[in-house]
């Protein structure tokens, strides 16, 4: 997808360079042409009397000046017409005024707020799907300090109903009302102040612990951040993490567990005192050992405040003021859980279907949970694109390559193009010779212009014509030039973007969880650095060649025709070239910070865009953009600086030469005067070093480009060179036909960046080909360890892993990944369609349509597809924020099972379905697991009672093994988990 995008983009830009190429032949041509007419004219005017020579001679001098400040401007049409187009688009987002403001004042600020909610008649569909309704004609009235709770299938539209709240999207009819107040009418910033958002998906931003907390409400003291997590039950184990508060959490929160996420943006809502409090599935991520503690959390948080929950889990709600079932946008049922049990119908069904009410409590004493919470939250869909682990998180292993070998590189990786880069060579040595034979010509002009009669005629039609094939050959040489070293250019930077990409996915997880390879950092170098390659391979080059070429044919011309006038006018050159150099100077110690620089902005700008919604609920905006400021403030400012600098040289070696041309007509008047020279003979020589000196200039301007283009180019070959330790694309390892036994031996692992934390010590359990282990125990034992090392996502500080017998650190890394499915507790899908989307799972690329619709089918999914006005075309969106949670996570279920894999990994898989889909999906996923290996992770032991063994971890080992009757007997940690979810 990404190098399909990369050739689009190519030839759309080749396309512009063409049309510039020959708008340029036009040009040239016409202004050699003019120089034919005038000449001709000039001829005639003199011939008649009509004018003087001299005359004629200084308007020709005129325009000829005139028209080569026209040719001189050129080579920065491209610059400026591509500045133009980004211009462009950059002001349309400035000036594009939104219709829902977060930074508008107007609308009204209440002083206080009572939290009554009311929803009338609201009807709404989502500006990409118009035609598919999710609210039709919602009517609902929430009392203040009332507690209610919404239910109904996946895509009934209860997270709609938080999405309205907030004013993520406008109603298309119909009202929302807080206090008797239109949500439209209130000012926006103090609307979303005053909610506390806690979203099934919790986001947390690359900084501190407390920093993260601090984003619900700013200028708070520690001691107000802290009872927030101790209200959260996230207290214990932040302060057991060897920086507490200030510990890093690294990019969306991936060196913290799913559960401790989740507590830390309950706190974070909490911590805002908000009058209105939205928990979508807040405690969906929590294990038995924690959920039942922030469960009696937020029901006291809740007390005083409006509350509206969304969940699947209908045992978290039985004691709510009010329950609101949903389906196809519109209540169907309302009331206590009491009463709607009474009624027999979408509720009652929903809590029968729910056959077994998780009442979870903790299990585990606290102490024994502070130093085991700290696994991070390992998986992703993201995560197994990419490859597994490297053993020095801080040792970045870069093939160093000196400086002056990059253009040599660049030259390399352009080879295939070297017929283009030979056509324009010779383009820029026939360019760079335009200026000095054009000064030969204008000296001819001189005599020419003294003859009189036939001679005048003949001399003039001649040097006419030759004014006319020099307008021709400029003309086709500036073309040549312009397409055949675009075409290179365009070719390379395209090559150097696909291989960087190529090789960002292969490397290992724990190089992402680097802040240096942040996503950020990373977008920043393929977007930005690679493109400015452009200009130690492009049109920057071939200019700079053709003023080597000027400036060394010119020398020439100026010592033949006259050395002693040419000595004194070569005395500007050196005084060009050490202020070129000096400035060269200056720029390439300015690069390198601000490429820095530069990255850090990338990556806020990459996560705040990532995670919009979460920004916008807390009305972080400007929060954002300040920190985008500070990172552009330095490299702004420098920027100034060098203006100021480059000017000044430039002004004054500008008006040094002209000092020097003073100077040489003089001493040329003089040489005339004894006879050591003709006048023609001073005007070429004159000319000759003007354009020299231009090329001089012209050079020196480039050179800065050349420099930023060398550190881009090292910025690039950093992530070109870096050799992964696990290379999925590797043909190294065995490649066994594998049935599926798999085999823990007393795993010692700890995380890449937390090295004093052992997530597993001496973790020994094995499975059996095509029975199913589950994994239970405490958020941040290492159940997602396991499924981390087994992928070989990472790699056991001691221990091995078998499949099969085999040790999987000798089978091929695509061989084994292509064995196992993965469904991970929070899925992500891609900005394409749902057919692609499932076809990602597939080893073969050659998948059949009725394959994909198959693998829907098992997952619940494909009659919700089938609906959709597009079917399996539908696009997803980003993220697959076009789909529901539950939606999400059969799509994704889907996608492993059509891999047919041999060996099924599942990470809470139907933790994000509602009742309702949730035992259809697990009869399917009993259905996928037979003649497989499954290894399942699972918090709802429901889910799990069937499976051969049953491993309960803790403290990163198994202290029980055996089936869900076995266990239950032994009156262990499983008999008491079992005993809080009434099993």
């Amino acid at each position: 997808r990404y190098e399909d995008a990369i050739e689009k983009g190519r030839r759309l830009v080749m396309k512009r360079y063409h049309y510039l190429a020959f708008v340029i032949f036009v040009i040239f041509f016409i202004i050699y042409g003019s120089y034919a007419l005038a000449l001709w004219y000039g001829g005639y005017l003199i011939g008649e009397g009509i004018s003087t020579p001299g005359s004629v001679f200084a308007v020709f001098f005129s325009v000829m000046t005139a028209a080569f400040s026209i040719g001189n401007i050129l080579p920065y049409i491209n610059a400026v017409s591509t500045a133009m187009g980004s211009a462009s688009n950059i002001y349309n987002i400035i000036n594009r005024i939104p219709e829902i403001d977060p930074y508008s004042k107007e609308g009204i600020s209440p002083r206080t707020l009572e939290g009554k909610i009311d929803f009338k008649d609201v009807f709404f569909n989502y500006p990409l799907r118009q035609d598919v309704q999710v609210l039709n004609g919602l009517t609902m009235e929430i009392k203040p300090g009332e507690t209610v709770a919404i239910i109904g299938s996946s895509g009934a539209g209860k997270s709609t109903i938080v999405n309205l709240l907030l004013r993520f999207y406008d109603t298309d009819r119909g009202q929302i009302c807080i206090d008797g107040n239109n949500i439209k009418s209130l000012n926006l910033k103090w609307l979303r102040n005053n909610i506390g958002v806690v979203s099934q998906e919790p986001v947390l931003f690359g900084v501190s612990i407390a920093d993260n907390i601090r984003y619900g409400k700013e200028d708070i003291t520690m001691e107000v951040i802290e009872k927030a997590s101790i209200l959260a039950n996230a207290h214990s184990f932040i302060i057991e993490l060897p920086e507490g508060y200030n510990t890093q959490v690294g990019l969306r929160g991936a060196q913290l567990s799913g559960g401790q996420k989740q507590r830390i943006a309950i706190a974070r809502a909490l911590v805002r005192d908000p009058k209105i409090l939205l928990l979508d599935e807040a405690t969906s991520a929590l294990d038995s050992q924690s959920e039942g503690i922030v469960q009696e959390a937020l029901d006291k948080a809740m007390i005083g405040r409006t509350t509206i929950i969304i969940a699947h889990r209908l045992s978290t709600i039985r004691n709510v003021d009010k329950i609101f079932a949903l389906q196809n946008g519109v209540p169907v049922e309302c009331g206590t859980h009491d009463q709607l049990m009474s009624k027999k119908g979408l509720y009652y069904n929903l809590v029968m279907a729910q056959t077994r009410e998780a009442k979870e409590k903790e299990l585990f004493d606290d102490n024994d949970e502070n130093r085991e919470e700290n696994e991070p939250q390992a998986l992703s869909s993201s995560s197994s694109v990419a490859s597994s682990r490297s053993r020095g998180l801080n040792e970045i292993e870069v093939v160093k390559k000196k400086k002056d070998t990059y253009f040599i590189r660049l030259s390399r990786m352009n080879a295939s193009e070297c017929h283009f880069i030979l056509l324009g060579m010779f383009a820029c040595i026939f360019v760079g010779c335009i200026s000095p034979v054009f000064a030969y010509f204008y000296g001819e002009l001189f005599s020419t212009f003294k003859l009189r009669g036939e001679e005048l005629d003949s001399a003039i039609r001649f040097w006419s014509i030759m004014f006319v094939m020099l307008g021709v050959f400029s003309g086709f040489s500036y073309w040549l030039q312009t397409v055949t070293l675009s075409m290179a250019a365009e070719h390379l930077i395209a090559r150097l973007r696909t291989k960087s990409f190529n090789n960002i996915l292969r490397q290992e997880i724990s190089w992402f969880d680097n802040e240096n390879f942040s996503v950020g950092r990373l977008i920043t170098k393929l977007a930005r650095d690679a493109p400015m390659v452009k200009s130690a391979a492009g049109l920057r080059a071939g200019s700079l060649i053709t003023s080597f070429v000027t400036m060394g044919s010119g020398l020439a011309i100026a010592v033949i025709f006259g050395w002693k006038l040419a000595l004194l006018l070569s005395l500007g050159v050196p005084v060009l070239i050490y202020s070129g150099y000096k400035h060269l100077l200056l720029i390439r110690s300015n690069q390198i910070r601000d490429a820095a620089l530069m990255e850090h902005a990338g990556k806020v700008a990459t996560e705040c865009l990532q995670n919009i919604r979460t920004v916008q609920s807390l009305g972080k905006e400007q929060v954002f953009v300040k920190q985008y400021i500070k990172f552009l403030e330095c490299p702004y400012k420098e920027s100034k600086k060098q203006a100021v600098i480059f000017a000044l040289t430039f002004a004054t070696s500008q008006a040094f030469l002209f000092l020097l041309y003073s100077a040489g007509f003089r001493f040329g008047s003089y040489l005339i005067s004894i006879g050591e020279m003709l006048p023609s003979q001073v005007y070429r020589v004159f000319f000759a070093l003007s354009f020299c000196a231009t090329a001089v200039g012209t050079g020196t301007a480039y050179l800065q480009d050349w420099a930023k283009a060398i550190m881009a180019a090292k910025s690039v070959f950093e992530i070109l060179d870096k050799k992964s330790e696990l290379d999925p694309i590797s043909t190294d390892g065995l490649k066994p036909e594998i049935s599926g036994k798999v085999s823990f031996e007393k795993i010692v692992f700890s995380y890449p960046s937390r090295k004093h934390v052992n997530i597993l010590r001496g973790f020994t359990v094995n499975v059996e080909a095509g029975q199913t282990l589950a994994l239970v125990g405490g958020s941040g034992c290492g159940k997602s360890t396991v499924i981390s090392l087994l992928e070989r996502f990472y790699v056991p500080d001691e221990g091995k892993i078998f499949i099969d017998d085999c040790d999987i650190l000798g089978l091929n890394i695509a061989h084994l990944r292509a064995q196992i499915g993965l469904v991970t507790q929070e899925p992500d899908l891609f900005n394409c369609s749902i057919k692609v989307n499932i076809a990602y799972g597939a080893l073969h690329t050659h998948i059949t349509d009725q394959d994909i619709i198959q693998a829907a089918k098992t997952a619940n999914i494909h009659d919700f597809i089938s609906s959709l006005p597009e079917g399996y075309d539908t696009f997803c969106g980003d993220r697959g924020t076009q789909l529901s949670g539950g939606q999400k996570q059969r799509i994704a279920i889907a996608r492993a099972i059509v891999r047919n894999p041999k060996i099924l990994l599942l990470d809470e898989a139907t933790s994000a379905l509602d009742t309702e889909s949730e035992k259809v999906v697990q009869e399917a996923l009993d259905r996928a697991r037979q003649g497989r290996t499954s290894i399942v992770i699972a918090h709802r032991l429901s889910t799990i009672q069937n499976a051969d063994k049953i491993a309960v971890i803790h403290k990163g080992k198994v202290v029980e093994l055996g089936t869900h009757e076995e266990l239950k007997a032994r009156e262990g940690f499983y008999f008491e988990l079992t005993k809080r979810q009434q099993l």
